[in-house]
């Protein structure tokens, strides 16, 4: 669930987004992008501006197997478990910021305003417009349904 929040994110806004997510899964995400961070520069003279997660997974560990003492001398299995996260970081480049190319010649059209007409009156001739509409009757099968209470229920835990 946490690796999802930051998926195709840039480092900035994944680290932002990880400091304030109240998830016990965001620690461990967040230390392991900083570690990445410190390897990209280190390594390949990388940004962090320039950066952005291509690609982050999270699979299975092993599992360490520990039992508990339960009643009548039988034991009970825990499973602690681990995982593996993985993390690629790839370099975007900056892109320059392209301004609106405008054609010789041509004009944005308004439409032509009436002075001394205010925007109430337009608004009252929508709303009878709207009025005129004929309304539709409704069904009588749905008159007949009678409404019954939702019940949502989950596993105790």
């Amino acid at each position: 669930m946490v690796t999802d929040l930051v998926r195709g994110k840039s480092f900035q806004d994944a680290s932002n987004i990880l400091r304030f997510v109240v998830k016990r899964g965001a620690q461990p995400v967040l230390k392991l992008l900083n570690s990445a961070l410190a390897n990209a520069k280190q390594k390949f003279n990388a940004q962090e501006q320039n950066l952005r997660i291509a690609k982050i997974t999270v699979d299975d560990g092993p599992k360490l197997k520990r039992y508990r003492p339960r009643a009548r001398g039988q034991t009970y299995p825990i499973h602690k478990k681990t995982s593996h996260i993985t993390v690629v970081l790839e370099e975007i480049k900056p892109t320059a910021e392209k301004k609106p190319s405008q054609t010789p010649g041509v004009q944005e059209v308004l439409p032509p305003q009436t002075p001394g007409v205010s925007t109430a009156h337009s608004a009252s001739t929508q709303k009878e417009a709207q009025a005129k509409k004929p309304v539709r009757a409704e069904k009588t099968w749905q008159k007949n349904i009678r409404r019954l209470p939702r019940i949502f229920r989950r596993k105790a835990i």
